[in-house]
């Protein structure tokens, strides 16, 4: 199956539908990712095709600016990934940021799911960004 923008549309709807029905605050940021704010981070939420379903992306930038990625922190962060139960931590080395991420499916999505998904990523989030800003040398994304 090829390409089809609607299967993108109605998923962000859908989130859009259920991120008001909570009365959870929102924004669209330039790339289209809704954009929900918590502590000293935030939650973004992307719809992607994939095959003939949507994948949602839910990222939580934890330490932006990272100038020290050691092989310490790189373990630590394998570490913590064997103890969490839902995510993982991530490293993206282009734009030299450190990530608490999960996917979801998107077409057959209930609020329950998405809610938990967002909760989760912003309470983790919220508990190791000044954690892993301080040993990463990077900033926390509210900084």
């Amino acid at each position: 199956m090829g390409y089809n923008p609607q299967l993108v549309t109605d998923t962000r709807a859908k989130i859009a539908s259920y991120l008001q029905q909570r009365n959870w605050p929102f924004e669209e940021d330039e790339s289209g990712a809704y954009r929900l704010y918590q502590g000293s981070t935030y939650v973004s939420l992307t719809v992607k095709q994939w095959g003939e379903n949507t994948l949602i992306c839910i990222r939580s930038p934890l330490s932006i600016d990272v100038t020290n990625m050691s092989s310490e922190l790189a373990q630590m962060l394998l570490e913590k990934n064997y103890d969490l139960i839902l995510g993982k931590f991530s490293y993206n080395r282009n734009n030299r940021t450190i990530y608490y991420e999960n996917a979801l499916m998107g077409s057959d999505l209930d609020p329950s799911e998405l809610y938990s998904a967002v909760e989760a990523a912003a309470v983790v989030a919220d508990k190791y960004d000044d954690q892993i800003a301080k040993y990463s040398g990077g900033r926390r994304a509210i900084d």
